[in-house]
């Protein structure tokens, strides 16, 4: 597969002569890539599967978690714990270095989230995050009320240090 340059720019980040190269395949709804550059591997969501997978090149396509609560988008923060949108739990978990999943935020002013979509982590601990509607309306653990009357981007500050 050849890659279309659509702007000039792109190839100031992309080598025009690189190719596309398909590493897994067979899923049903591919999201949230992220990459764990300490285990060197890929971690992403396949929502209708329920499952956040891992991909290396030593060991190729992996169950990393299962069920993932038809996770979404994922990140890292800055201290290597792993952030996913959860369509199911209408939540934001994170997953410690020593595998301990809890929620981080699942409502907003006692309303609960609509189906977090889109996450990322700021140096300073923060993460920001998407909430559209989506997730409440295709099944993935739903179909589900909307309690927020609207479709917002979140920050959730970073946690307190101790004194």
């Amino acid at each position: 597969m050849k890659i279309e340059q659509i702007r000039n720019e792109f190839s100031n980040l992309i080598d025009p002569k690189a190719s596309i190269e398909i590493i897994a395949d067979g899923f049903s709804f591919t999201e949230g890539p992220i990459w764990d550059h300490v285990n060197n591997r890929l971690l992403f969501s396949d929502i209708p599967s329920n499952k956040i997978l891992s991909w290396s090149a030593e060991h190729g396509v992996s169950t990393y978690r299962s069920p993932s609560h038809f996770s979404n988008g994922l990140t890292f923060d800055p201290h290597g714990n792993l952030v996913a949108c959860e369509h199911q739990n209408r939540s934001i978990s994170i997953e410690t270095t020593t595998n301990k999943v809890t929620s981080l935020v699942n409502s907003y002013k006692s309303m609960k989230l609509n189906s977090p979509n889109d996450v990322i982590a700021a140096k300073d601990g923060s993460v920001l995050f998407t909430d559209p509607i989506y997730g409440l309306r295709v099944g993935m653990g739903g179909p589900a009320e909307q309690e927020l009357p609207f479709q917002g981007v979140f920050r959730l500050p970073p946690p307190k240090q101790p004194a």
